[in-house]
């Protein structure tokens, strides 16, 4: 009396912190029999489909009901005499999920099988029931379980957790004397993996991402000559569940060697002295002089 047809899962991967919710939808299909039809005399009932979707992964075999409801069905006319298709009602359900398990706490990082069934459930409510405008009054008299339907299964990705940057090159802090530093970094995901097309690198505000060889494992490429500065490289990337992750680091270049000036004794000098004042001036335009190579 009931079939489930589809199912099917979206956003997969699936991040509760960035999509806020994942919707589960299923088609049911149930037969026009059994008081579904329109124009039959009883209309005292009223059909539902009670619906479910069961998360299963290795650590819970079990499976974990993350998901229930009812859809009213509705009354049709009923042709025995027509093709087989028109002798069933469909009906499309649809449930969204905020990724929490009935305690309210958010299913933990994993691939879950899901499961979707249903029951057709018939309801007859008497005379005086049905006049009451109080829903909350009502009073059922019978409920009544007339179908349960075949199980169908599908795979999501549960993904929380923001991918990594690490191991970024120029290091923060580094100070370069050259001007073509090598500029890398490596890309980690526990799960959804990395969206390739996601990456963005930027060099001093400027976007260089189409100046790097970008795997889903990291990246690289050799700058044009960098003026002697300061320089930002920030690098933004999102997994494929739709979380961010952001690495910056700030680095400087200093290819002009400082100047030694004024020696005394000068070059060549004759002195009437065994005890000369030996002297001289340092100077640096960038960084300064690194005291301890003198």
């Amino acid at each position: 009396k009931i079939l489930l047809k589809t199912v099917s899962d979206a956003p997969d991967p699936f991040s509760a912190a960035v999509s806020g919710q994942a919707v589960f939808t299923a088609q049911f299909e149930v037969r026009k029999t059994d008081g579904l039809d329109a124009s039959g005399e009883d209309t005292h009932k009223t059909f539902f489909i009670e619906h479910t979707v069961r998360l299963f992964s290795a650590g819970s075999p079990q499976g974990v009901v993350v998901l229930s409801g009812q859809n009213p069905v509705p009354r049709v006319p009923y042709d025995e005499h027509g093709e087989d298709d028109h002798k069933f009602v469909s009906v499309d359900v649809i449930q969204v999920w905020d990724g929490r398990n009935a305690d309210n706490v958010f299913v933990a990082d994993g691939n879950y099988v899901y499961e979707i069934s249903g029951k057709f459930v018939r309801i007859k409510q008497d005379d005086d029931d049905r006049d009451r405008r109080d829903a909350h009054r009502q009073r059922q008299e019978e409920s009544k379980i007339v179908g349960i339907s075949n199980v169908l299964t599908g795979t999501i990705v549960l993904d929380n957790t923001p991918p990594v940057i690490s191991n970024v090159q120029p290091a923060d802090g580094s100070l370069l004397a050259v001007d073509t530093p090598a500029s890398a970094g490596v890309f980690a995901d526990n799960l959804s993996g990395i969206n390739i097309a996601s990456v963005k690198i930027v060099l001093d505000g400027i976007d260089v991402t189409t100046e790097a060889n970008v795997t889903a494992a990291g990246f690289n490429f050799i700058p044009a000559g960098l003026a002697d500065n300061a320089h930002t490289l920030s690098i933004h990337i999102v997994d494929d569940a739709g979380n961010p992750a952001q690495s910056t680091t700030i680095f400087v270049t200093d290819t002009t060697p400082p100047a030694i000036s004024n020696l005394a004794p000068a070059n060549g000098s004759i002195l009437d002295t065994a005890v000369p004042t030996i002297s001289g001036e340092f100077n640096d335009s960038g960084l300064g002089v690194d005291m301890r190579s003198i």
